[in-house]
């Protein structure tokens, strides 16, 4: 379906163009910059649809990254954010509850292009209210709360303003300090580094072994045979073994041939 339309632009470009909006309305703004739009979109164009090197277009391009915090967090995001954020043991059916009581229940999207992602569908002054109390019962239940001011270099870092700051600093316990940051604007927004895409971590060069491992081995028949466990010996392996067994009076005879009676 996406094959179809990226292969003929010219009958089909505001297929194209819809879809390049979807893709970069979520995680840009709600009004994204048009040149941005138009990159994704020729990229889809060019390779038949891949949406895998689409969404490699949007993050190295630096138009995505110039507005930090342009995109109002869903519900569900705000949760999982302040979940991470101040490693509260919630269980999930809690988790689940949360969803629904800030707005977005679970599995329950309204249509079938799901949730909406701009900004007017969550901003309303009740929808707000109810983050702001949630987030206070969230870090009232924090048995170990993490220092205010630490949790915002970390979660925001140079995006907290200096209002936020101040408030942070100032408030009257460790858990009202949390709620200060949870409640803060910035934290409402979805944060970027305006430098670019966070470069992933180099890995350690891990030395690859030769061969396959002893209990592969022998699975594979490479190694010495596979032996039957002692316990999982059949009943009538014993049995055979005795039979097999030459008895007294055959090894005398055996060794006294003399002594046979004819």
């Amino acid at each position: 379906m996406i094959a179809l339309p990226a292969h003929r632009p010219t009958a089909e470009t505001p297929v194209i163009e819809r879809l390049a909006l979807r893709l970069v309305r979520p995680y840009v703004a709600d009004d994204p910059p048009a040149g941005l739009v138009a990159t994704v979109e020729r990229r889809l164009a060019e390779t038949g649809g891949d949406l895998g090197a689409a969404m490699r277009a949007l993050i190295e391009h630096p138009l995505a990254w110039e507005a930090p915090l342009a995109k109002l967090r869903t519900p569900a995001a705000f949760v999982i954010a302040a979940l991470r954020a101040t490693g509260a043991p919630l269980p999930p059916p809690a988790r689940f509850a949360a969803f629904g009581e800030l707005g977005q229940p679970l599995f329950t999207a309204p249509s079938p292009k799901g949730w909406p992602d701009e900004a007017a569908a969550w901003a309303a002054p009740e929808s707000i209210l109810r983050r702001i109390d949630w987030a206070g019962r969230l870090a009232a239940r924090l048995t170990d709360p993490p220092d205010p001011r630490e949790l915002l270099d970390a979660v925001l870092g140079p995006l907290a303003d200096a209002e936020t700051r101040a408030a942070v600093r100032g408030a009257p316990s460790v858990r009202e300090g949390v709620l200060l940051g949870l409640a803060s604007p910035a934290f409402q927004r979805r944060s970027r580094d305006a430098a670019g895409p966070p470069r992933p971590p180099a890995r350690p060069h891990r030395p690859r072994r030769r061969g396959a491992p002893r209990r592969l081995r022998r699975r594979s028949g490479r190694g010495a045979p596979r032996r039957r466990h002692p316990a999982r010996r059949p009943r009538w392996a014993g049995r055979r073994a005795a039979l097999r067994r030459p008895s007294a009076g055959r090894a005398a005879r055996a060794a006294h041939p003399e002594r046979r009676v004819a």
